[in-house]
This record gives C-alpha cells, sequence and structure tokens, in this order.
C-alpha cells in the first residue's frame, strides 16, 4: 500500500480514480469480508428494522418517461421493514412477466403510470407488489447512527486515508450500502472523496471526470415524483411532489453508449459523442477511490454487501473553480438556446 503522501500525490491531487488491495484486512490477515447473512448472525433479523428503497424495477432517483410522455425525477418510495423481510424480499424468485412486453423509454427504463391523486400515507411492506426492488442506501452515516452493533465490524475511520486529504476533510459519514444487480443508481456525482469497500459481491460503477459536466446534460431541470403503490390495483405509480420544486438531473443513462441502442441515444443527447465512460468493477475484499465531483452510475453483479466512507472535499480547490466554469457554460448555452 502506498504511503499517505503518494496517495495524496498521486491520486488525490489530480483527482485519479484507483481501486485498494487489502484496504481492510481481518485477525488473520485477510481481506475483511461480510455477507449478508453474516451481517444477520451479528444483528437480531426480527427486531432490525431498516429503511428501504424501493421501486418497481431498480431505477430510482432517476428522471422517468411517464404515460403521458412528460418527464420527473422519481425517488425511491421508503418503505420500513424487519431485516429479515428484507433479506427474503432481495432473495426472492424472480417473477415472469408472462410474455408481455414492457414500454422502455430511450435510456432503456420502463415508462411509468402517473397517479392521479396524492398519496400522503408511507408505504407499508403489506402493500408492496411481490416483484418490487429493494435496495438499502440510507446514505445518511447509516452504519454509525442506525446500526450501532453493526460499526464495530468495520474500521470507525481510514486514518492513512484522512492524513492525505488533511484536516480540512473530516470524516462526515459511513454508510452501508446492500443490494443486487436490479438495482442501479443513475449518473450523478458527490461533493464528496468517496472511499467505497466492498464487503461481498461486486460494485459495478460507470464513471466520467468531472469535465464530463460540459456533455452530460446536467444543468437540465425536471419536476419531482416519488413512486407510490395503489392499494386497490397493487400497481405502481408515480406521484407527482406538487412544491414547485425542481432538480438539476442527468437523464441519459451513459452506460447504454456502448450497446446497440447507443446512436439513439447521441441522436436524442448529440452531446454525449464526446462522452468516454469507464466501468470499473470492484471486487469483494477491494476499496475504491472515486474523487469528488466524478461521475457515477453504479449497480451490482449479484448481491452485494459494501460500505463507504465521504470525507468532504475543497471547495477551494481548483478543480472546484474550473467545474463550476464548465458548469456554468452549460447554463448559459442553454438560456441562449431558450432564447432563440
Amino acid at each position: 500500500m502506498q504511503s499517505p503522501l503518494q496517495f495524496s500525490r498521486d491520486f488525490v491531487q489530480c483527482s485519479r480514480p484507483c481501486i485498494i488491495r487489502n484496504a481492510f484486512l481481518d485477525d488473520g490477515g485477510n481481506p475483511l469480508l461480510m455477507t449478508l447473512d453474516d451481517i444477520c448472525d451479528v444483528l437480531d433479523r426480527d427486531e432490525t428494522i431498516l429503511s428501504v428503497d424501493v421501486t418497481p424495477d431498480g431505477h430510482g432517483d432517476s428522471v422517468r418517461t411517464l404515460n403521458d410522455g412528460s418527464k420527473l425525477f422519481v425517488q425511491p418510495s421508503e418503505c420500513d421493514m424487519t431485516l429479515r423481510e428484507f433479506t427474503r424480499r432481495l432473495r426472492r424468485p424472480r417473477p415472469s412477466n408472462n410474455g408481455e412486453a414492457t414500454k422502455l423509454d430511450s435510456n432503456g427504463r420502463p415508462i411509468v403510470k402517473m397517479c392521479d391523486k396524492v398519496l400522503d400515507e408511507k408505504v407499508t411492506e403489506v402493500s408492496l407488489p411481490a416483484d418490487s426492488v429493494v435496495y438499502y442506501s440510507r446514505q445518511n452515516d447509516c452504519l454509525r447512527k442506525e446500526i450501532p452493533k453493526l460499526k464495530d465490524h468495520f474500521p470507525s475511520r481510514i486514518a492513512w486515508v484522512e492524513e492525505a486529504l488533511g484536516a480540512s476533510q473530516p470524516l462526515d459519514a459511513v454508510n452501508l450500502w446492500m443490494g443486487d444487480e436490479l438495482a442501479t443508481s443513475s449518473m450523478h456525482k458527490d461533493h464528496y472523496e468517496n472511499l467505497f469497500y466492498v464487503a461481498s459481491g461486486e460494485k459495478i460503477f460507470t464513471v466520467c471526470p468531472p469535465p464530463a459536466v460540459a456533455f452530460l446534460y446536467e444543468h437540465r431541470e425536471y419536476g419531482r415524483g416519488v413512486f407510490q403503490v395503489q392499494e386497490a390495483s397493487c400497481q405502481w405509480e408515480v406521484t407527482p411532489i406538487a412544491d414547485g420544486t425542481k432538480v438539476h438531473w442527468i437523464a441519459p443513462d451513459v452506460a447504454l453508449l456502448q450497446s446497440e441502442n447507443g446512436s439513439v441515444l447521441t441522436e436524442q443527447y448529440p452531446l454525449l459523442q464526446h462522452v468516454h465512460p469507464l466501468e470499473i468493477r470492484v471486487q469483494a475484499g477491494d476499496m475504491l477511490y472515486l474523487p469528488s465531483l466524478w461521475f457515477h452510475r453504479v449497480t451490482q453483479s449479484c448481491e452485494t454487501v459494501g460500505i463507504n466512507y465521504w470525507y468532504e472535499m475543497r471547495f477551494d480547490s481548483p478543480l472546484w473553480c474550473y467545474f463550476s466554469f464548465l458548469q456554468q457554460l452549460q447554463h448559459c448555452n442553454d438560456n441562449d438556446e431558450n432564447d432563440e
């Protein structure tokens, strides 16, 4: 393993991702591993309550096309369930669609139906359709705040990383992630230095460097909605959030650029022809360093458990200034097009 000085010089200062081998070792000197079954052995399956993200198809926090042709940034539904129930749903047999064709948008995401009324009640576990996709991804320092019995099984901090980053970039959160290949997060960026450790399974990151902001259409705004289950039909629908707020988000799925649908995507989003995403597969026992502001789309190849450490980024760095400059250029360009 490199020294903190080498890590800072070769990766942090030049904003370069890397995979770190043998980042965490157990008492026997082997990579520290933990499966979902191991977590169930540590925690009480029936007493541990998780707030789980649930969607009809695994695409939460993404821009979705509605049945009327409009687009919304749609958040997953949040559902409280026991660890036992989460495990059962994650490992359920995959139901067949009985040969019914699902209408997809240009990003390969199913077109969803908009609900006519606002549902105020939180979705309950009982009301969820059997084929719902569950994903635990709280992003609120959940390992330390919500699951204290589990936090002692992982390092509370990464000392050599903290030495490399310096006192001006403290640890902000340690998060636990549990899901499978059906759950996918759309392309986004974080204002954190991200150290993601895979405890079991495999994570797949599709990444683009910060300057790609000029070509990813991040400047476009979308209204907000949330997935809800209609109790009468037990079907998923999208409920608009009528508070007037909008979200800047990346609609195109850049992972499709190398597929047969890539040309369809670049016809709709011409600037994507300048984007060259990189796929990074992180195996169990490895840790990915993903610098702040790097765009990333994340999924899994199988049932996967991971934890990540978020360290605050530096807002006085040249990278942040350059990134903000490119962002503003996109906004100006968009305003000019609207004026025409």
